[in-house]
């Protein structure tokens, strides 16, 4: 799956959202993966429990995009919105990063390269600091993220260790430990259809070109 080439800020308001995802990819199942219908029922009958239905709107459609933008390939696409919709919590969580991967530019290299460079390593530790600096690094080189605020910049980097929370690779936001996963195998054939077998190495698994 080709990573998109740009920079994204989205992540500090949209986040993680594995709840919303799977709320998403269930509807998408049931509304037969017509995506304007899926996202009217969402805020019709108020799945997310917003306050409000233009914020149900918007985290509806990132929901969506991502879900269906993971490949370009239906089946695998499929595969992918079945196992957030119908997995267990845990493959629900790998399935819902690598979809964030895909959809991010920042994600993807965060967990392919900080992340996965700590799993080979058997390196278990990242600080808070760990995660400012790679964020910093990337500002470095690239005018837009150069442009983030540090507001900015710090959300993403709190969305980022929260994700790692709620997809089990930490225990706490707290910690600077990661925590030993391993790699779904239903996400693991996804991930080896869609061209990311490389990508293992962010789930603490070995990949195959």
């Amino acid at each position: 799956m080709p990573t998109p080439c740009t920079y994204n800020g989205s992540l500090t308001r949209e986040q993680f959202l594995l709840r919303e995802m799977r709320v998403t990819a269930r509807t998408l199942i049931q509304e037969h993966l017509d995506q304007e219908r899926a996202s009217q029922r969402i805020c019709a009958d108020n799945l997310y429990q917003y306050p409000t239905e233009r914020e149900q709107r918007s985290i509806a459609r990132a929901c969506i995009r991502r879900l269906m933008g993971v490949s370009s390939d239906a089946m695998t696409r499929e595969a992918l919105i079945d196992l957030v919709a119908n997995g267990s919590s845990e493959q629900a969580a790998q399935a819902v990063v690598y979809a964030l991967m895909c959809d991010n530019r920042l994600v993807w290299e965060f967990m392919t390269i900080l992340v996965a460079e700590r799993y080979s390593a058997h390196d278990l530790t990242l600080t808070n600091q760990d995660i400012t600096s790679f964020v910093n690094g990337i500002a470095a080189s690239n005018e837009t993220v150069a442009g983030w605020s540090d507001a900015t910049r710090n959300k993403i980097r709190q969305v980022l260790n929260r994700m790692l929370v709620d997809a089990g690779f930490k225990e706490n936001v707290r910690t600077s430990e990661l925590l030993p996963v391993y790699l779904d195998a239903e996400l693991a054939h996804i991930m080896q259809a869609n061209g990311d077998a490389p990508a293992f190495a962010a789930f603490g698994a070995r990949g195959e070109a």
